[in-house]
């Protein structure tokens, strides 16, 4: 799927983050799994309150990496 060049910008991308980032992306991390599990727990529908809070967390924590391998990708 991904090649090595995008792979290895990714890992470049983690390699090379400072402690806060790092503190900053195991965090949204935590959060999202528990909240995963939460609205797995209550059954939750996607466009329910809890659906949204999480869509919102993924995105702004895929948005961290995705540009950094889109632009790796297209190279």
């Amino acid at each position: 799927m991904f090649d090595s060049d995008v792979v290895e910008a990714s890992n470049k991308k983690f390699m090379g983050m400072t402690a806060q980032e790092s503190d900053y992306v195991a965090k949204l991390t935590e959060d999202l799994i528990d909240q995963l599990v939460k609205a797995v727990e209550e059954n939750a529908e996607p466009d329910s309150a809890i659906g949204k809070e999480i869509a919102a967390k993924h995105k702004e924590g895929a948005a961290q990496f995705l540009r950094d391998a889109v632009v790796a990708y297209l190279k």
